[in-house]
């Protein structure tokens, strides 16, 4: 009896995945068949716009996570310093009182702003036009989105950056420079992307003419209040002013990190208790993940860590270290941005100026 051996058959796919168009190939053969025969079947698939289906950009879904993340610092930072105070302290607060703290742990302004488009969609474009234009603000070898988010953070060169003409060129005279100085194919693409640098540029002006504050700021802010606020009369006088400002700037500096490592305890369920040894051993985890980067962030931050190390108490060291030290150095965040791969990605004026 003749046996017969199952066929055996091939399907590859290869797909090649784009931010609008997605490529498939694929194919069904049997083994040993001349592929020139085989099935083949190639698409394009077209991704939507924006839309109600599909929203690619993450601009907006970051400004919610943010907004989050905000809301549930400051209500744990209000646990905290309620805690503190009532039961660390030995003083139950009135409702005056209580409203009084409240208000101001509301405000805490920032450390870096935060901008509220893609900086990613920067980088459509080679920094050398940008670096050669503006030499004091740009640099040809690091990427747009990473100069640009330096800047955004440097209140006094966005605003001078903003009084050159050059820079805020309508888009007639713009598009006009632009041809005899880049690739007329990447005019577009130059428009786009320098409308957003402006755009990103004013707005961040606007905040900070409109009042938003640098947290430094508004710690001067907060102790000028705490000095003159008659509702905290009698906690003034207990703690004394210098310790209650000190306390209150350490705690809004606080990151929810920090927050949710005293928080998040099984001991805390029942509700919220005041532990000295567990708030000092968070205090210095927090510390300790920092990353500094001037000298005189990590002196700051050497510092801060001695102090802890030599402090009897957590209470005693919020008490007595001023907030501005305990202001946290911003994180760069660069595991968010893993590298990419460029290897098809050729930019014809890189090209033209290495070759």
């Amino acid at each position: 009896m003749e046996s017969h051996t199952p066929a055996s058959y091939i399907s590859p796919i290869a797909i090649d995945l784009g931010a609008r168009y997605t490529g498939i190939y694929l194919t069904h053969y049997e083994a040993g068949t001349d592929l020139a025969h085989g099935n083949h079947v190639a698409t394009t698939l077209v991704i939507p716009e924006n839309g109600k289906g599909i929203v690619w950009s993450q601009v907006s879904r970051t400004q919610a996570r943010h907004r989050v993340r905000n809301y549930k610092r400051r209500k744990m930072a209000k646990r905290l310093l309620r805690i503190i105070i009532e039961e660390g302290l030995g003083h139950p607060l009135e409702e005056k009182e209580w409203e009084a703290l409240s208000g101001l742990l509301n405000r805490r302004g920032y450390n870096r702003i935060q901008a509220d488009i893609d900086l990613e969609t920067l980088d459509k474009i080679d920094p050398y036009w940008h670096a050669k234009t503006f030499p004091d603000y740009f640099d040809e070898s690091i990427p747009l989105s990473v100069q640009a988010e330096e800047l955004l953070n440097q209140p006094d060169r966005i605003s001078a950056l903003l009084q050159d003409a050059d820079f805020t060129l309508n888009t007639r005279q713009l598009k006009a420079r632009l041809k005899e100085e880049v690739d007329p194919d990447l005019i577009d693409t130059y428009l786009e992307v320098h409308k957003n640098l402006v755009d990103l540029f004013s707005q961040a002006d606007a905040d900070v003419q409109m009042g938003a504050r640098h947290r430094r700021d508004y710690l001067a802010n907060i102790r000028a209040e705490l000095k003159k606020d008659s509702r905290l009369a009698e906690l003034r006088s207990r703690i004394g002013e210098p310790g209650l400002y000190h306390l209150l700037g350490n705690i809004s500096n606080l990151q929810l990190r920090a927050l949710r490592w005293y928080f998040n305890d099984p001991s805390m369920q029942k509700g919220d208790t005041y532990q000295d040894a567990r708030l000092l051993k968070v205090l210095k985890r927090w510390v300790e993940g920092w990353r500094p980067e001037s000298e005189e962030e990590k002196k700051d931050r050497r510092t801060l860590l001695k102090a802890l190390s030599e402090a009897g108490s957590a209470l005693e060291w919020l008490k007595t270290t001023d907030p501005k030290l305990t202001i946290p150095p911003y994180e760069d965040q660069d595991n968010r941005r893993p590298p990419k791969d460029q290897t098809l990605w050729l930019n014809p004026e890189a090209l033209e100026r290495q070759y």
